[in-house]
């Protein structure tokens, strides 16, 4: 395809310059053209140059398209850009018009790792600094335009109810559970666009953001006030159907990188350094922690310096919540080995911290101030000293939940959730030989708060606090007996008309789906030499030990290196651990076990 020579970038004089582009079509609109402008972000005021700034998923590396220059010259495009820069040039004359874009692909010189990085730094000025920023979620699809409007009737609905209840939502003509716009809603969010890390700042710091599917275009502001309300009325399980078609805005003024980090978990980067750096614009903290975008440094080196960083502050281990070896046990949820320290989190496998928003948050040992200490003197093996207290040890570790598999009938659904059935009740017998629970508290209310991690929801928006979801379990034991020994055939004729199945009214339904989704959250539980019950890691074994980390919200398994491998790293003073995982353990979660077991240092690999 390529033909003709291969355009060569004028460098940036200044780090705060950028490339601008202008774009047009040939007279025959075949060949897309282009020419580039250099504007400075420092000019007052901010940039003389109107200009749109592209957000939009990159897609396949593979160079299917060109642009042309002055000259002959031209740069590949992959069918992501080239479809993007096709379809703004042929429609130059609507109403979102921009004088000049500014897109990754061309104004950053791709092959230059010192502007590139340069460049990554100025990406928060650059989509602030824009006069609009055009999200691109992708081609026109057969039902993307139904997916659009429905959501404009959604923001309508929900402005005209002010805090609107589940009921009263799909109670309006258009919105009932089943209706399609749901459906189409849902096909429009699993778009890659919506999992992109970049997005993170790309909207939040757009001053008008603007989202175009095919040639169709709607604010930002009306999807984000819709999302917002949509996640916390629950209404999100009406976005999530079955192949059968059953179904079971503010703008951030301080974030950190660690809250960012763990804000961007579910999204994804072509380049795992992206996950940390695509952060840059919207981290407050970048500065002071003097962090700086380098993509000549491995990935290794980019997760291990963010996560030094981010404990040398002494504010938080919750990056530490989402480390340890037993985290990648599960060949489901490994995408890809940087060999970390045990203690490094891989920012492409993010799990939620205990800490989250929406619910209380545990404070195992947070009352007392971290004490750690990193070596680096040795790249190839980081360690890190952490005080805390050695606990207690795993002694028995229960069976693995049963794998969720997609169903595509309610008979095979029946079959897996009597595997989940039976796994309950297996569990719970194994829990009921710890009575007496060290607590006081009963085995049963024990079983059930380690099962969901003891969540305790706080209120949202004034509405009232909602019971602690371990309440729900005989609920959704007497759920899932009424699906198991239901007739398969009656079921599916009932779900097809669009009827209720009896006994299975919305209260009933929201509680079991709380307490299921809790119940999905962790790995395994096990049992302690001291009679306590736990959830930890897949990656857990015998023998392990159960600690506290003083400044973490909650206990941490770790495993003890052998003397032969501690001799192996050339460790010299006290012994050296792997991090396993954090855990979660019934009666220690509110500080109880700080005056359990012994004061140590921990050295962690």
């Amino acid at each position: 395809m390529a033909s003709g020579i291969p355009f060569q970038y004028l460098p940036l004089e200044k780090t705060s310059d950028i490339r601008l582009l202008q774009i047009s079509l040939s007279p025959d609109s075949k060949r897309l053209c282009g020419k580039f402008t250099h504007v400075s972000l420092d000019v007052i005021p901010p940039i003389r140059v109107p200009y749109a700034a592209i957000s939009y998923h990159w897609g396949s590396a593979d160079m299917c398209d060109q642009i042309r220059f002055d000259e002959g010259h031209y740069l590949g495009l992959n069918s992501s850009a080239g479809k993007i820069l096709r379809s703004f040039a042929a429609h130059l004359d609507f109403e979102f018009e921009p004088c000049f874009l500014w897109i990754d692909a061309l104004c950053i010189n791709q092959n230059y790792n010192m502007e590139k990085g340069s460049q990554v730094r100025q990406i928060g000025r650059i989509y602030s600094s824009a006069r609009q920023v055009l999200a691109w979620i992708g081609d026109e699809s057969t039902d993307s335009d139904l997916a659009m409007d429905f959501v404009v009737i959604l923001h309508d609905l929900m402005i005209y109810f002010g805090t609107p209840s589940f009921s009263d939502v799909i109670s309006v003509p258009g919105c009932e559970h089943r209706s399609p716009g749901w459906k189409a809603l849902d096909a429009l969010l699993q778009r890659p666009w919506f999992s992109r890390t970049w997005i993170i700042q790309e909207v939040v710091l757009g001053t008008h953001v603007v989202r175009l599917c095919g040639q169709k275009a709607m604010n930002w502001s009306a999807l984000g006030f819709v999302a917002n309300v949509i996640i916390g009325l629950d209404l999100e399980k009406l976005l999530f159907f079955r192949r059968d078609g059953s179904f079971p805005d503010e703008k951030v003024s301080s974030v950190t990188l660690e809250y960012a980090l763990f804000q961007g978990l579910d999204f994804k980067a072509t380049n795992p350094r992206d996950k940390v750096y695509a952060l840059f614009g919207i981290s407050t903290d970048i500065e002071a922690m003097g962090i700086d975008v380098n993509y000549n440094a491995t990935v290794k080196e980019v997760y291990t310096d963010a996560t030094i960083r981010i404990l040398n502050q002494g504010t938080s281990l919750s990056l530490l919540n989402s480390a340890g070896i037993g985290k990648y046990r599960n060949d489901e949820h490994i995408s890809i080995n940087h060999d970390l320290p045990s203690w490094v989190p891989d920012s492409n496998l993010l799990s939620i911290p205990a800490s989250s928003e929406d619910y209380k948050m545990p404070e195992a040992s947070k009352a007392k101030k971290s004490l750690i200490n990193i070596n680096s003197t040795n790249p190839d093996r980081i360690s890190m000293k952490i005080q805390g207290r050695s606990v207690s040890r795993v002694t028995a570790i229960y069976p693995s939940r049963p794998t969720t598999v997609y169903k595509n009938n309610v008979g095979e659904f029946q079959v897996e959730l009597k595997q989940r059935r039976d796994w309950i009740i297996e569990t719970m017998n194994y829990a009921s030989r710890l009575e007496p629970y060290p607590s006081g508290i009963p085995w049963r209310q024990v079983y059930s708060r380690t099962l969901v991690n003891n969540k305790l929801p706080l209120p949202f928006r004034g509405m009232p606090v909602e019971p602690p979801y371990w309440e729900h379990l005989d609920v959704l034991l007497e759920v899932l007996e009424n699906i198991i020994g239901a007739n398969a055939q009656e079921v599916s004729e009932i779900e097809k008309a669009g009827g209720v199945i009896e006994g299975f009214d919305e209260e009933i339904v929201e509680k079991t789906r709380k307490f299921a989704s809790g119940v999905a959250f962790r790995g395994r539980m096990f049992e302690m030499d001291n009679g306590y019950l736990g959830m930890g890691q897949e990656g857990m074994e015998v023998g392990d030990e159960v600690c506290l980390f003083y400044g973490g919200e909650t206990p941490y398994i770790v495993r003890r290196l052998t003397e032969c491998q501690s001799k192996a790293t050339n460790q010299t003073s006290g012994h050296e651990y792997v991090l396993v995982g954090d855990c979660y353990v019934d009666g220690w979660m509110d500080g109880e076990a700080m005056g359990i077991g012994e004061e140590k240092e921990f050295v962690l690999v």
